[in-house]
């Protein structure tokens, strides 16, 4: 019998399997981190991220051969235009707007963050924050696993699920809807223009602004526009719409390669041309051709 086409093409239940496996990683790196100090071993305080990154690393590489994507299928890093990058630039300061408006909401509806977390989020540094986490992020969540399902399900469809996954890893309530709205305009962005350097960038200046502002050394700029309310949402939504129009505007959504998708869809593998025949009318003449081949022009 025939391989079955889509049995490598990650559907939701095979994506969070790869998560899983991030996850599981995590915590074997993290254990193994732990231990090496009671054995003698002194760890550098710049190899704290290595854990987070060798985990998506081992989980990148097992989900790339599992998928049968190419590098360039799930890890597409083509430069973006000027166009594309202005309209990105003024998305994103809405999106920023966005999700600020969100996270007050959340903090005054939710009990205080509980001391576990807030000591796990201070345990990290500015390098794994800022630097190692959009980076892996965005080639786990919008690159694997969005472009593996883009092969599956319509795009709309592969940006909500790939989405709920990113969520899903950051399991805590606190930070359920920030993630949500960031998977999805990104997801969108990664499907309009065919790379992946506009979501990496801007999830590390997301990241970036919260650590500055968390720390005290950037004021936090967005609150003298009271995001929660009127004139701040008004903001948010203006800025987000105008930054998607110029961004479609600036590109065209971008389909997998019709080789892999026929592969999940074999109505959509290239169509055979047969010769004419006898019985084929001939349209420039108006009449069958004189044999089974079209006229010299």
């Amino acid at each position: 019998m025939p391989e079955d086409p889509t049995g490598f093409l990650p559907s939701f239940w095979q994506g969070l399997g790869l998560v899983a496996l991030y996850v599981a990683l995590g915590f074997a790196f993290i254990i193994l981190a732990e231990i090496l100090p009671a054995l003698g071993v002194a760890v550098p305080a710049l190899l704290s991220p290595l854990p987070k990154a060798l985990s998506y690393l081992f989980a990148l590489r097992i989900g790339r051969r599992w998928t049968r994507l190419t590098w360039r299928e799930a890890f597409p890093f083509p430069l973006p235009s000027l166009a594309q990058v202005g309209a990105f630039l003024v998305l994103f300061a809405g999106l920023e707007l966005a999700s600020k408006g969100l996270a007050t909401i959340v903090v005054g509806l939710l009990p205080p963050v509980p001391s576990f977390l807030q000591r796990v989020v201070a345990s990290l540094s500015w390098v794994d924050i800022v630097l190692v986490a959009p980076l892996f992020e965005e080639l786990f969540f919008r690159g694997l696993i969005l472009n593996g399902m883009r092969r599956r399900y319509p795009a709309w469809k592969a940006i909500g699920l790939s989405t709920l996954l990113f969520a899903l890893i950051h399991a805590n309530p606190w930070q359920l809807l920030g993630p949500l709205l960031v998977g999805v305009v990104f997801g969108w962005v990664v499907v309009r223009t065919g790379t992946l350097w506009l979501p990496v960038v801007g999830h590390a200046m997301h990241n970036g602004r919260v650590v500055l502002e968390e720390s005290g050394t950037l004021p936090p700029y967005l609150d003298h526009l009271h995001i929660a309310g009127p004139s701040g949402w008004l903001a948010a939504l203006l800025l987000t719409c105008a930054g998607a129009f110029l961004l479609a505007r600036a590109t065209k959504e971008t389909r997998p390669s019709l080789a892999a998708t026929a592969l999940s869809d074999p109505t959509l593998a290239e169509p055979v041309f047969a010769a004419p025949t006898l019985s084929d009318p001939d349209p420039a003449l108006g009449r069958p051709p004189a044999s089974g081949y079209p006229p010299p022009a």
